[in-house]
């Protein structure tokens, strides 16, 4: 083994207690993120806006505000992200690179028909708006995904044939 080589493999393993202590960074910021997410979904923060706003302002303004906090929310935890050291985990090559690719591609198609089967209005919370401007009745479902019919049934269609929460698991494949 060369000099240079036991360097080079020296200051490989000096980094890795680094990228260590970033991919546990990475893990807490990643579960309080999660953690403030689900605590901004429950119904005890619905009821909260509910008894705050009233139940129909409540209801309307839900999830424009939860769409709101997201952006912000999701970007630092990018930004936080990026700033970690970096540390290649794998490297995909030939076949499995294109795989990879494929695998990218059909996740946002996901994502796209997800976005598409329940409205764009709908999901960033301007459908609601619009209504309770124009004091028409709505029905806000659960959680997020189609909207519910006059009957109060989940019109299943689409991905969500497949899954609940298309939108949430589709990005992080």
């Amino acid at each position: 083994m060369s000099d240079q080589e036991s360097t080079d493999e020296a200051q490989g393993m000096s980094e890795w207690p680094a990228a260590r202590r970033g991919m546990l960074h990475i893990a807490a910021a990643t579960t309080a993120f999660a953690l403030w997410h689900s605590l901004l979904c429950s119904r005890v923060a619905k009821e909260g806006a509910q008894r705050w706003l009233g139940e129909r302002r409540g209801k309307a303004l839900y999830r424009l505000f939860f769409n709101a906090q997201s952006f912000p929310t999701s970007g630092a935890l990018v930004l936080f992200i990026l700033r970690q050291p970096a540390r290649t985990l794998y490297d995909q090559r030939g076949t499995a690179r294109v795989a990879c690719w494929f695998g990218q591609a059909a996740c946002l198609l996901i994502g796209w028909h997800a976005l598409h089967d329940i409205g764009p209005n709908h999901f960033a919370g301007l459908e609601s708006l619009q209504k309770l401007r124009d004091d028409k009745p709505f029905i806000e479902p659960e959680a997020q995904g189609p909207p519910l019919e006059p009957d109060k049934r989940v019109r299943v269609t689409g991905v969500y044939r497949w899954s609940r929460h298309p939108l949430e698991w589709a990005p992080i494949l």
